[in-house]
């Protein structure tokens, strides 16, 4: 490596990744790969590994001029990976949780329907319409009044 051409892990190379589009192209370069294995490291998801990287690094960007001239700008942008990649998981977490719950309903759904199908005995049911029926044939008033009270009801 000639004298002109720093490595960006350089302390001062580092204090420079603020000024210019250059630096931060160089700092993209050199650390990329290294954050977007870390992010997959945990989320498991390479398209979202580097969604979460290139997030932080426009984070980053946007935000360079709030921090201080001593900051460690890889150890900046990999604590915005660590905290994207913790939101993550914890929304990947609740998804499954509440996906459980609804899979327990419908399940739990699912199976009252057959127990209550199973339990269903078509002859009775029609048993007792005929009950019916003969008891209404027994009351001339139950023949005209009751079909209205249960249209009102």
């Amino acid at each position: 490596m000639n004298q002109t051409t720093h490595k960006m892990t350089d302390p001062i190379q580092i204090k420079h990744y603020k000024e210019d589009i250059t630096s931060f192209n160089q700092l993209y370069k050199e650390f990329q790969r290294r954050f977007v294995r870390f992010a997959n490291t945990y989320v498991r998801d390479l398209t979202t590994a580097e969604d979460i990287t290139i997030e932080a690094m426009m984070y980053y960007w946007e935000n360079r001029q709030s921090l201080s001239e001593d900051s460690n700008i890889p150890a900046y942008i990999l604590t915005i990976i660590k905290n994207k990649c913790l939101n993550y998981l914890r929304h990947q977490q609740i998804h499954e949780e509440y996906s459980d719950k609804i899979k327990d309903y419908y399940e739990w759904e699912l199976n009252t329907r057959i127990a209550t199908l199973q339990a269903c005995e078509p002859y009775e049911l029609f048993i007792s319409e005929i009950q019916e029926l003969r008891h209404a044939r027994k009351n001339p008033y139950y023949l005209h009044v009751e079909p209205i009270r249960k249209q009102i009801l």
